[in-house]
């Protein structure tokens, strides 16, 4: 995978028909940004469109007033900067795109027309004037925006707008994290994480099957997605976003020297007996687990309940504090419920975590989470529980969470890609008829973009006839809940799910976050972080 991006997922073309022909609208100065000039790298990479032609929007125009306390905060954030650079630094049109027609002023509308272009780029503060909507025969493509502070969340959609239509419809959507103390580095995840929805959408425009998610929810802003801002957050809605963390963090570094001793985020995992408590309703009702104690200098997380010969098999990360890297271990759980002494099964030279153990036909497989060497990798047991060995890679890149389902014949591969360029999450779907391989990408893919449920938090199961894929929100922080989705349609060409439930982190007194659920024929197991000071754990 490049170091731009998610976009060579679909960059392939698949279909003879010509190249589509594209415009590209930009405000006077004819200049792109970091992430706009991404999405013109991705055409350029393709065999299935091209631009041909670079129009000006119009005269620029003056910005909204913004509020002091949104002046204040951009400027302090802005000295932060971004996780990559500064995403929105403007390059010249001629150094991405050297040999491209440009029209100007009044002749810009009739040059679009002979064009005969298929979809305009608006990279503008302004929007495209109409005369060029009517110029592309599938529209003008645009990214918006929308800053939630009290989700803590950044909205992007690519809209369509066609000529004749007051509303446009969405194509692509995605839901990033935003933190109060870091919006450079918040917006830099959503400019990176989104760049790819324009070569995704172009190819399937090619292929013929170009798909729409819907309109813009009511309310929402429409924001260029790399320039302006919309309507600038009122001082007082700074405070109440920003007000909070900062109380925080200052409770805690007073909480730090005086007790000279840094917080630990601390990960613990709980297990109980299969009582039939768990419905999908909330709240959910997490009563009667009891948590493992781990050693001293240690934690254990992500745990993965398997039933074996008559026996469970606990198996779960066990991260070691002064090592700062994680094995995967095991554990028998005895009748009543408590696990007997652990022991190592695999290491590697990085880190592993969340062992995704499964069964086919009497034979036990591993997928552990092992992003650390750019690989998801296949293991099988030789000798279980206590000996795995590597049987093939069936996916290089970093793939994280991973969890597999079989079903009449068919696996499904479930795996969450991050951006290199940010912290952004998609969860990618593959199949095939046997588990080693090959995979093929669904053509949904990706299935989400979604911040609160782009990443595994367990293994999928099946209750009451209900097929339930367990996913994490790391939203407000690291593995801070996690949902149960109905995965509604499963096919080769259509994938749906919807959301049932969300466990929170106020079932247990002192809980910060929970982030895996795992079950067995007897037991039920999860984990919950607490924060503590390093002198009761390390």
């Amino acid at each position: 995978m490049p170091d731009r991006g998610w976009s060579s997922f679909f960059l392939e073309a698949t279909s003879e028909r010509p190249p589509l022909r594209l415009g590209v609208v930009l405000d006077e100065d004819l200049t792109l940004t970091d992430a706009e000039a991404s999405v013109i790298d991705d055409v350029k990479s393709s065999k299935f469109a091209e631009v041909v032609l670079a129009t000006i929007a119009g005269p620029r125009r003056r910005h909204p007033r913004e509020g002091w306390g949104w002046r204040l905060y951009r400027a302090i954030d802005g000295r932060r900067g971004s996780l990559a650079g500064d995403s929105s630094a403007s390059q010249p049109l001629a150094l991405t795109l050297p040999a491209v027609q440009v029209a100007r002023g009044a002749s810009a509308a009739r040059e679009a027309m002979a064009a005969q272009l298929d979809v305009v780029l608006d990279f503008s503060r302004h929007g495209t004037p109409a005369e060029l909507v009517r110029a592309a025969r599938h529209g003008t493509w645009a990214f918006a925006t929308s800053l939630s502070l009290q989700e803590h969340l950044i909205r992007v959609t690519l809209e369509c707008r066609l000529a004749g239509m007051n509303t446009p419809v969405v194509l692509a959507g995605g839901v990033f994290a935003s933190d109060p103390l870091a919006l450079g580095q918040s917006r830099a995840t959503a400019l990176y994480g989104s760049t790819h929805m324009v070569i995704q959408k172009l190819r399937e425009l090619h292929e013929g099957r170009l798909s729409f998610v819907g309109i813009p929810p009511e309310g929402t802003s429409r924001t260029r997605q790399a320039r302006a801002s919309h309507q600038s957050p009122s001082s007082w809605e700074i405070a109440r976003w920003v007000g909070p963390v900062m109380a925080a963090k200052a409770a805690n570094r007073v909480r730090r020297t005086l007790t000279r001793r840094s917080e630990v985020s601390h990960w613990r995992i709980a297990l109980r007996g299969r009582s039939g408590k768990l419905q999908f309703e909330e709240p959910v009702d997490m009563s009667g687990f009891r948590w493992v104690v781990s050693p001293r200098g240690r934690l254990y997380a992500d745990p993965c309940l398997v039933d074996w010969e008559g026996s469970t098999w606990l198996f779960f990360e066990d991260y070691s504090y002064a090592d700062r890297r994680g094995v995967i271990a095991t554990a028998e759980v005895s009748p009543d419920g408590e696990i007997r002494a652990p022991t190592v099964v695999l290491s590697s030279k990085g880190h592993l975590s969340y062992p995704h153990v499964f069964l086919d036909r009497g034979t036990a497989y591993m997928i552990p989470e092992s992003s650390a060497e750019g690989v998801v990798r296949l293991y099988r047991a030789s000798d279980f529980p206590f000996n795995w060995q590597p049987v093939s890679d069936l996916f290089l890149g970093p793939g994280i969470d991973t969890s597999v389902w079989e079903e009449d014949g068919r696996w499904w591969f479930f795996t969450t890609l991050r951006e290199p360029r940010a912290r952004a999450s998609m969860l990618m779907l593959f199949s095939s008829v046997d588990v080693c391989g090959p995979w093929e990408s669904h053509p949904s893919n990706p299935i989400s973009l979604d911040a609160r449920n782009a990443r595994g938090a367990g293994r999928i199961f099946r209750q009451n006839g209900r097929l339930i894929r367990p996913s994490q929100d790391s939203v407000r922080t690291y593995g801070h809940s996690f949902s149960f989705n109905e995965i509604v349609t499963l096919t080769p060409s259509d994938y749906v799910e919807r959301r049932l439930c969300t466990v929170r982190p106020d079932w247990a007194r002192g809980l910060s976050a929970t982030h895996t659920y795992t079950r067995s024929r007897h037991f039920e197991a999860t984990d919950g972080r607490f924060d503590r000071t390093g002198r009761r754990v390390l």
